[in-house]
C-alpha cells in the first residue's frame, strides 16, 4: 500500500495492489478535531514615535489549529469490481500513513487483509 499527498486538495490518496494484481486506489479519512489554543487577550495600543503600536498583533497566533487523531479509514475502489474497506491506526498521529502504523482490510468478498505500513 502506497500514499500520496495532494496538498492542494488537502486529500492523501492511498493506493493497494493485491498479490493477483488487483488495483485499489482512494481516499483517505483521518479522525480530526478543531482547537483554539489561546484565548485572545486584549492589550491597548502603546504611542511609539506618533504612531498606535499594537504590541500582541506579532507575538501570538490566536487562530485555530487542527489535531489529527491516530485512526483513520478508506474505501478503495479496486480494478476488478471489488471494495477494500480499511481500518488503519497511525504510529505518529501528524503524520497519518506517512508517519507508520497498522491496519485491517476487507475485500467486498469477504477475505481479510492485514497491513504494516
Amino acid at each position: 500500500m502506497t500514499a500520496s499527498h495532494y496538498p492542494g486538495e488537502g486529500a492523501v490518496q492511498l493506493s493497494a495492489i493485491l498479490p493477483g494484481g488487483e488495483k485499489f486506489t482512494g481516499n483517505l479519512i483521518q479522525e480530526t478535531r478543531t482547537t483554539y489554543p489561546q484565548r485572545p487577550v486584549y492589550r491597548p495600543p502603546v504611542i511609539w514615535r506618533g504612531r498606535f503600536y499594537y504590541p500582541d498583533d506579532d507575538y501570538y497566533d490566536y487562530g485555530p489549529r487542527t489535531e489529527y487523531g491516530s485512526k483513520g479509514q478508506a474505501l478503495l475502489l479496486g480494478s476488478q469490481a471489488r471494495t477494500l474497506t480499511c481500518t488503519l491506526t497511525f504510529a505518529q498521529a501528524a503524520a497519518g500513513p506517512f508517519g507508520g502504523g497498522f491496519g485491517e482490510c476487507n475485500l467486498s468478498d469477504g477475505q481479510k487483509v492485514s497491513l504494516t505500513f
